[in-house]
């Protein structure tokens, strides 16, 4: 079996947990290919897509029989962009998570698999990421030794999410912190810190957990 993932964006926090992914991997290709680029994809058997800012073209997606997607919400609800961003800052606390073949239409092919992740309303964002990728990673590997798997159809009306803006983080002085607790615990502190503005001045907020036990 040859098998191939890839992450187009050179920024995205996923390239930490690709040294976790590849040994799994491994276990049904001795190789697996590492991609950062649609230009590269190359025929095989599968290809993981995983943390893409770009569409694949069509002739891209032809060089593999199955072309899959980790999608950090319970399809066709919340196709698009971050979902699971979106979904924390709406203040939901258990995601579904669905396992799915690229199609032509965004986030809209057949499914393998759905899963949950659990959050206790406290998780920062790396904390967020970290479970993240522990499911998407053990999601994988149940395709894996599976496959090959037969899909479902997604049914349901579809939702979709935007792209995440630098305004998405900035916050209102005019609310109290306990309103907008969820879009802090999304922001990222290099990435896409929180900032406000007061007298035509920006701020920048970054967010951080005390390790020390409080006292309530």
């Amino acid at each position: 079996m040859k098998i191939s993932f890839i992450i187009d964006n050179p920024d995205s926090w996923f390239h930490d947990y690709a040294s976790i992914l590849i040994p799994v991997l491994k276990k049904y290709d001795r190789s697996p290919r590492y991609l950062k680029n649609g230009s590269e994809i190359k025929k095989g058997d599968i290809l993981f897509i995983l943390s893409c800012d770009k569409l694949l073209k069509k002739e891209e997606l032809s060089r593999h029989k199955n072309n899959i997607v980790v999608h950090a919400a319970d399809l066709p609800r919340d196709r698009g962009w971050s979902p699971l961003t979106w979904q924390v800052e709406r203040g939901k606390n258990k995601i579904t998570v669905t396992l799915f073949e690229a199609s032509a239409d965004v986030d809209a092919g057949k499914y393998y698999l759905k899963d949950k992740i659990e959050l206790n309303g406290t998780e920062l964002i790396d904390e967020i990421r970290e479970k993240q990728a522990k499911r998407t990673i053990k999601m994988i590997k149940e395709y894996l030794s599976r496959y090959p798997m037969k899909a479902k159809p997604q049914r349901g009306r579809p939702s979709h999410n935007r792209k995440r803006r630098p305004e998405d983080y900035r916050l209102d002085l005019n609310k109290s912190i306990a309103s907008q607790f969820n879009k802090m615990r999304v922001a990222d502190n290099e990435r896409y810190p929180l900032y406000f503005i007061r007298g035509g001045v920006k701020y920048i907020l970054k967010v951080y957990k005390d390790k020390k036990k409080q006292k309530i």
